[in-house]
């Protein structure tokens, strides 16, 4: 393993994950046969990975399935997909850091929240000192599950999704940066117990347009890494469904204000959805 802060040692970073939106309300299932499988160097032709050569870490590529919106994804695929991750992720110990594009709506047949189950076995694998970095889709659902097995998180700002590229890079920019300064951030989350579909909230109009432009300004803190603001995943019947307001970063005082600004506003704005 190599040791943060030796900047001529590339850092071992594994890559991987998987995407899709399931309606539980869909009676079908989605399997394997409707999911884009990328298994190791055919990672890097997709575009959630192809970013890693603007980095000087040694990227080794586990397993990524991609899917288009669907059904339910049958339990059969998700844990097969699963163990394969698994099975990978530790022929390829030890590890610097994880990479995961994740989207964050995910719901597999008979279980309730597929990603925390996801990353809390990836979690398991990797051990408690290797962080862990994901990007998701700002229609995806968050846990504590989640927020507790990763170390840093990024969504995408815009809906339609115009900056799928940047939030790539913001996610793994700052797992590079914990791995090559050794700080290890933390995340602070806010639920907002709010449920709207994306059709209301685009952030092309308001009030989604300027909740999300106040990011930029407000990320710009000592100790802050990352703002994300989650309208959530409103198809799917499970109890993780919300809104919710993210915050990565060093500093707790100014997290802890930041993600309840963010998710005060969010609350406020709630009846001008349209």
């Amino acid at each position: 393993l190599s040791q943060p802060g030796n900047a001529h040692m590339r850092p071992k970073i594994a890559i991987g994950g998987f995407h899709i939106e399931s309606s539980s309300y869909n009676p079908s299932r989605s399997t394997e046969d409707d999911f884009e499988i990328y298994r190791g160097a055919e990672l890097f032709s997709h575009s959630a990975f192809s970013l890693t050569s603007d980095y000087d870490g040694e990227f080794t590529p586990v397993f990524f399935a991609h899917a288009l919106p669907g059904a339910p994804i049958d339990a059969g695929t998700y844990a097969g997909f699963k163990e394969e991750t698994l099975t990978r992720l530790r022929e390829v110990l030890p590890l610097d850091g994880v990479y995961l594009a994740l989207h964050g709506a995910a719901f597999v047949a008979g279980m309730d929240d597929a990603e925390g189950d996801f990353v809390a076995a990836i979690r398991a694998v990797v051990g408690p000192d290797c962080p862990i970095s994901v990007s998701y889709d700002l229609h995806g659902n968050v846990s504590q599950r989640v927020i507790d097995s990763i170390d840093m998180f990024s969504a995408y700002r815009t809906a339609p999704h115009i900056d799928v590229i940047e939030t790539h890079h913001r996610a793994l920019s700052m797992l590079m940066r914990a791995i090559e300064t050794g700080v290890r951030p933390k995340l602070c989350w806010a639920p907002i117990p709010v449920s709207l579909p994306g059709e209301t909230t685009s952030t092309e109009d308001e009030p989604a347009r300027g909740l999300y432009a106040k990011i930029p300004a407000m990320e710009d803190l000592d100790g802050v890494w990352d703002l994300s603001l989650m309208v959530g995943y409103v198809w799917v019947d499970e109890p993780r469904v919300t809104a919710a307001a993210i915050v990565t970063g060093v500093d707790e005082i100014a997290m802890t204000r930041l993600a309840t600004q963010m998710a005060q506003d969010y609350w406020d704005a709630r009846d001008r959805f349209d």
